[in-house]
């Protein structure tokens, strides 16, 4: 018998097999469909090596036995054929759609393979050469050529929302078969259909079905990406799916533990593996995600990992006497992902809890419950406003004046943002700031205030009141763009804006986190003329190296600062040295947030050099400040 291909391919199909059920799987749909795929490409090749031996030995064998193995083997290629372009359309819908397309079509393909039945057969063999002819053959290669034909023309019209992977895949199966398939229809002699399928299923496995694709090598769990399809298909197939997100990211200091975060990621990921019914997700480092069906066992597990890894979380102190398992640890448990639409609401639950963990910096657990959802919800609202203020250019600037105590009259002022309502009323910072900066809008509307400034100085003359350059605030973010100063100088060019009447103001976070970015940024400002001041001085990681490192002219103390001064025996001896230590470095000093005369006159005998607050006046629009200046003067 001359099966040696075949035998070939059954074992490239039985490996296939094993890996793709020896490896953990996150449970796709796709994966469905690829394990009926390569199934029924088995079954075809079984049926081939079972047809070559009935010819074999049909002398000792009934006729009607002969011709239905010859049959049945030709009604699982046309399956095979079949089975293809459902494998093509997973991608194309969603798995409703799809199932009731497939059954249309799975419908047709059971009329063919009663055609294929009904029609007559013949059989060839001389002993070393076999083979079948006849109407039914013809009809077979008709339909498997029509359901291949059509598996290409899909993947290569509808290529936008195939994964890509997966059409170049098809394309290579596609293209073994067709190739074998002419090659036996001329040359009915060599069997090669059956092992060309076998190979294109190796294609699909290798490109695409390799459930070691969907995994994170580094930690043994399954990668963000597999997180969303598999999210995505929860959604769709309205699977409740209750979570536990564990996240390292939190930073409470410079302690030394004796596990990083990376290394201790790795030891809960093996932990996890111990509940087979949990499925566990990579997700941003150094974060985990892990989905189970049923809220009550992943309860389960939330009190074993706790007990197991942080049994005391505020010291988390080894028996040894070292630090145990990274301690920082946030944790939150989200009873049902179904109480939120879709993966992107999912999403962004997971940046509001981040963001709230940082605030708070705490490593507590959180309970998500309405109250979170609401106020999730409410910060999506929140973006979307200031995204359509951006938008709608309902972006305002609102200026406070700074008194100098030297010269006696107000010589500058800062520039804050303000956005106002499609109603007229105004969105206090306070609610859109911080969710501005956690989504990363805030260099954009940072960039809009800046623009802004430097048309209010083209078209004002505030110079005429004395006013000599305005404060700008620059983000975080901002300072990690390796353009900021190529933009704000075309900025200004644009506007013609003298670069000493900007000053850029810098926080001790930024000055800390974008460091080499921003002394970059800052090096190339100062060259064209603009100066920097250090803002909310006092607030930040306070580090005298920053004061010193930061090409700064002037250092601004905090609101909060000010006020503690006049309260707090200790803060004045702090506010006294940082004093004494900013004008020994020819620093110009700026005290924000007073309020009363005794306030005023404390901050002059301490040899403040601007005093900037709701004494003098609270932040005022354009035109209402350009009034406050000519009434001063």
């Amino acid at each position: 018998m001359n099966i040696q291909l075949q035998c070939c391919g059954l074992v490239i199909i039985a490996l296939l097999i094993f890996f793709f059920f020896n490896q953990r799987r996150v449970g796709l749909f796709s994966e469905h469909i690829f394990l009926q795929t390569i199934m029924l490409t088995g079954i075809s090749l079984i049926f081939d090596v079972l047809s070559i031996a009935a010819i074999t030995y049909m002398d000792a064998l009934p006729v009607l036995l002969v011709n239905g193995i010859c049959r049945v083997y030709l009604a699982s290629l046309v399956m095979a054929a079949a089975q293809a372009l459902f494998y093509v359309l997973v991608d194309m819908h969603d798995e409703r759609v799809y199932l009731r397309i497939v059954g249309h079509i799975r419908f047709a393909t059971v009329a063919q393979i009663l055609l294929v039945f009904l029609t007559p057969i013949s059989i060839y063999s001389d002993g070393v050469v076999m083979y079948t002819y006849g109407p039914s053959v013809l009809l077979t290669y008709l339909f498997a050529v029509s359901y291949v034909i059509a598996s290409l023309v899909c993947a290569v019209v509808f290529r936008h929302v195939i994964v890509r992977n997966r059409r170049i895949a098809v394309c290579i199966w596609m293209t073994l078969w067709m190739g074998a398939a002419v090659i036996q229809f001329f040359n009915s002699q060599i069997l090669l259909v059956g092992f060309a399928s076998a190979l294109g299923m190796m294609a699909l496995f290798l490109k695409l079905e390799n459930p070691e694709s969907n995994m994170d090598r580094q930690f043994g769990c399954f990668h963000a990406h597999a997180l969303t399809q598999y999210l995505d298909q929860c959604y769709e197939r309205k699977n409740p799916q209750s979570v536990l997100f564990i996240s390292l990211a939190g930073s409470k200091g410079n302690e030394t533990h004796s596990l990083s975060r990376s290394e201790s990621l790795v030891r809960l990921t093996e932990y996890l593996f111990r509940f087979p019914k949990a499925k566990v997700f990579k997700n941003n480092d150094p974060e985990l995600v892990v989905l189970l069906p049923n809220a009550d066992e992943m309860m389960n597990i939330y009190q074993r990992v706790k007990e197991e890894f942080w049994p005391e979380r505020k010291e988390n102190i080894r028996k040894d006497g070292k630090m145990g398992m990274y301690p920082f640890t946030f944790m939150a448990l989200i009873p049902d992902i179904l109480l939120l639409d879709n993966s992107d609401d999912f999403y962004q639950l997971l940046q509001y809890l981040r963001a709230e963990n940082r605030r708070k910096n705490s490593a507590d657990t959180v309970y998500v419950d309405g109250t979170i959802f609401a106020a999730m919800r409410q910060r999506g609202e929140i973006k979307e406003s200031v995204l359509s203020a951006l938008e709608e250019d309902r972006i305002e600037v609102f200026y406070q004046p700074i008194y100098s105590t030297k010269q006696k009259r107000f010589v500058s002022a800062e520039a804050l943002v303000r956005i106002r309502n499609t109603d007229g009323s105004i969105i206090p910072p306070g609610k859109f700031i911080p969710i501005a900066e956690e989504t990363g809008i805030i260099a954009q509307l940072g960039e809009r205030v800046f623009e802004k400034v430097c048309e209010f100085l083209q078209n004002s003359s505030v110079e005429k009141y004395g006013i000599s350059y305005i404060e700008v605030n620059l983000s975080v973010v901002q300072c990690e763009q390796k353009n900021l100063a190529e933009r704000y100088i075309t900025i200004m060019n644009q506007y013609k804006i003298r670069p000493w009447q900007i000053n850029l103001e810098i926080t001790e976070s930024a000055s800390v986190k974008t460091k080499e970015i921003l002394l970059e940024n800052m090096k190339r400002l100062i060259n064209h003329g603009v100066t920097f001041s250090l803002d909310d001085f006092g607030i930040g990681q306070s580090n005298l190296d920053y004061v010193i490192e930061m090409p700064v002219s002037l250092m601004k103390f905090d609101m909060n600062m000010t006020q503690a001064y006049f309260r707090d025996l200790k803060a004045q001896f702090v506010m006294q040295a940082a004093i004494h230590m900013a004008h020994g470095m020819d620093l110009l000093l700026v005290a924000e947030g007073v309020e009363t005369e005794e306030q005023l006159n404390g901050m002059k005998n301490e040899n403040i050099d601007f005093i900037q607050g709701y004494y003098f006046s609270k932040p005022l629009p354009q035109q209402e400040f350009l009034n406050f200046l000519e009434e001063s003067a």
